[in-house]
């Protein structure tokens, strides 16, 4: 039996409460640009008359820059409620990450092991047992002992209070791969593939079995837990459990749904109870580089010159081609979140895209710099920008100059 059905009472495959708090409006739909969807499809094969094409319409020579990103997913799904964060926040968040140490704190398998909760149990009940000295019998030592910082063989660091977000997700979801791409420096941060190894990564589904602190900069902790569902443990499911319903220095949990496998029984069981518990919750769709590929044209992925075709023609064929499968990204990743329901909470998740892995046509990490920024932005340690702002003013100046100059560039998105 897995553990999520063991240590989270009341919770059935019913979703009831995600339908229970359907909101008025469609949020989804109405904070997605679907307009253009009711035009008609052009087949990659109908004759385009070139001749007619100005230099800054003709597509590039390789096709595989007009494929959907992980980041323009984001920015499509984001939902009018929650604007993009600036360049100034991103340099800010990517700043305090490049520029602090990561130390993996401590692993557990128990709640009242946690560092700061084992402090104040033990604590507590030296202070109760001091109470029972009689009055008569109390000593300089009784006294010295009741105001003792002994920290009970605990590292004082790890009871230092500090803002914290935990990682939830299936088995095999890609928690610890996360974490490493997350966590990376700014040397590594050059490189497309590279990540640290600070959260051990294991094709064998199940492999992380305690909850595991990592130190960001003595800032904040970010909690890696087991992962749940198949090859879970009724153990590791307790451990969450009580982390999320006792935990007080708690921000935020962000929810890891597979963009292969999609929403599963398990992951709208988290969300059940996560709702049923007040917490705010976040959700990060891993592995997207394997859904673009997956719809991008066999012939493209095949042939190692299809990228660089010669003809002008050949080149509008192909970006035609390639508009038509990001628009199939789009519808897919559209169907799975409206079949999930999400779009009918009263309090709608904000949703990211990301992918660890690259291949041809997703060639580098993203995702994680907006992921950084909700964390610091959970725990209250980046500035929001005042709408109205000199600064936001100007950057949005900046934004539409930029826009100017990538008139060269083919619309990627439908």
């Amino acid at each position: 039996m897995r553990f999520i059905r063991s240590f989270i009472p009341g919770i059935r495959c019913s979703n009831s409460l995600i339908f229970k708090r359907r909101a008025s409006i469609d949020y989804l739909v109405s904070s997605l640009n679907r307009a253009e969807e009711t035009n008609k499809e052009e087949h990659p094969s109908q004759k385009c008359n070139i001749n007619i094409l100005k230099p800054s319409e003709i597509p590039p020579k390789d096709s595989t820059k007009l494929v959907i990103s992980p980041n323009e997913l984001t920015d499509h799904f984001r939902y009018k409620e929650y604007p993009k964060p600036t360049r100034r926040q991103i340099s800010e968040t990517q700043a305090l990450f490049n520029n602090s140490s990561f130390k993996l704190e401590w692993t557990l398998d128990k709640y009242d092991e946690i560092p700061y909760i084992k402090y104040k149990r033990l604590k507590e009940e030296k202070t109760e047992k001091l109470s029972k000295v009689e009055p008569y019998r109390k000593t300089e030592y009784h006294l010295t002992q009741l105001n003792s910082k002994k920290t009970f063989g605990i590292q004082p660091e790890h009871l230092k209070p500090m803002p914290e977000v935990l990682l939830l997700g299936n088995t095999n979801v890609g928690k610890s791969s996360l974490i490493n791409s997350l966590l990376v420096n700014r040397e590594e941060n050059k490189s497309a593939n590279l990540s640290t190894e600070h959260a051990f990564v294991s094709k064998r589904a199940g492999y992380t079995k305690t909850l595991n602190c990592f130190n960001i900069g003595n800032k904040l902790r970010i909690m890696d837990s087991p992962g749940y569902g198949e090859f879970g443990e009724s153990s590791q499911g307790e451990v969450i459990t009580d982390y999320i319903t006792k935990g007080q220095s708690l921000r935020r949990v962000f929810v890891l749904i597979d963009s292969v496998k999609g929403f599963q029984e398990e992951d709208l069981h988290i969300i059940d109870f996560l709702i049923s518990e007040g917490i705010s919750f976040d959700l990060i769709f891993t592995k997207v580089d394997q859904v673009i590929q997956k719809f991008m044209p066999k012939k493209l992925i095949n042939s190692k010159h299809a990228n660089k075709p010669k003809s002008v023609e050949e080149r509008v064929n192909n970006a035609t081609l390639i508009k038509q499968c990001n628009k199939k990204v789009i519808d897919y990743f559209g169907s799975m979140i409206e079949e999930s329901n999400m779009s009918n909470l009263v309090t709608l998740p904000k949703l990211f895209f990301n992918n660890v892995q690259t291949n041809k046509f997703v060639p580098g990490r993203q995702g994680y710099k907006e992921i950084r920024y909700e964390i610091l932005s959970s725990c209250g340690l980046v500035k929001e920008d005042t709408v109205g702002s000199g600064a936001a003013i100007q950057e949005e100046t900046m934004m539409k100059q930029n826009a100017l100059r990538r008139k060269t560039k083919v619309q990627r998105l439908m």
